[in-house]
């Protein structure tokens, strides 16, 4: 049972570090990472919502998501032009949202 609580508060600890953005590329797989052992733990209480966050979570992972307001962002050196971020995952989370 310690294991279990072990893995939730490390899933915890990441999800607060992606929400603020720090190293967000490696803590965007343990989240995914994290949110597929919970939602595969029990099958029987799965519902669509875990669905809708397992993908979401996976597009998020593959995004540039910590490019422009994160704490990854303040550590890396001004620019003179503005920061263009492409936006195909903003668009996959539309087009997820869309489908549901």
């Amino acid at each position: 049972m310690s294991v279990v609580w072990a893995g939730f508060l490390i899933w915890v600890a990441a999800t607060i570090a992606m929400l603020l953005g720090w190293r967000t590329r490696w803590v965007s797989v343990v989240v995914w990472l994290g949110a597929m052992c919970f939602i595969t733990r029990n099958i029987m209480v799965k519902n669509s919502g875990d669905e809708v966050l397992r993908i979401g979570l996976f597009i998020l992972m593959l995004s540039p998501c910590g490019e422009a307001f994160s704490l990854d962002r303040r550590r890396r050196p001004q620019r003179e032009t503005p920061l263009r971020v492409p936006p195909w995952g903003v668009r996959l989370l539309q087009w997820q949202l869309a489908f549901i």
